[in-house]
């Protein structure tokens, strides 16, 4: 087992605590206790004094990094193209396809935006 440290002083209902960890302190009275760490945690301690049954919730914990999620597609053009790609009509989708990237028809790239209309020149 590894050593351990803890040194902790009281000043009335306020106590400075020293471990291992870091620093901390505490303010409170028997039977309810709220508390502080270098790490900027905050804890309440709800106890029934003598009895050994006691509550403690971690008031701000820190938040979890987010999850991956799979790729997003590439956003829109904010700008119309200058000159729109021409492409073969077989291989244009359906007047109804909304604008969105598509797999690109002439090969050159793995996608390209498709307006609603015409073939444009960005492409990813």
């Amino acid at each position: 087992m590894a050593w351990q440290l803890r040194r902790s002083k009281g000043f009335g209902p306020f106590r400075v605590t020293l471990t291992k960890r870091g620093l901390s302190g505490s303010v409170g009275i028997p039977g309810f206790r709220m508390s502080t760490n270098t790490r900027g945690q905050v804890r309440r301690t709800v106890r029934i004094p003598g009895a050994g049954i006691y509550n403690t919730k971690v008031l701000n914990p820190k938040k979890a990094a987010p999850k991956e999620s799979a790729p997003r597609k590439a956003p829109a053009p904010k700008k119309p193209p200058a000159e729109p790609v021409v492409a073969h009509e077989e291989s244009m989708p359906a007047p109804a396809a909304p604008p969105n990237w598509y797999p690109d028809p002439q090969g050159i790239a793995t996608w390209r935006w498709w307006d609603g209309q015409v073939w444009t020149q960005h492409t990813s």
